[in-house]
């Protein structure tokens, strides 16, 4: 868990100050419903934990 706020609050907040940067969420708290939401709030991509590293890798490459 986050300290001062949540992912997805992270998420839109990012998206705010910087509308075009590229964001992958990393969760220990994976749903579907969380993956619709964090794509709709402008997430590139879901992981969720634990994630192999090559998949993580093949995530980012998608991403960029």
């Amino acid at each position: 868990m986050m300290p001062v706020m949540d992912g997805m609050e992270a998420l839109k907040e990012i998206k705010k100050i910087r509308p075009k940067i590229k964001v992958i969420m990393i969760t220990a708290f994976a749903t579907v419903e969380g993956a619709v939401d964090a794509m709709k709030s402008g997430a590139s991509d879901y992981l969720p934990k634990p994630y192999v590293p090559q998949e993580l890798l093949a995530t980012i490459s998608r991403v960029i």
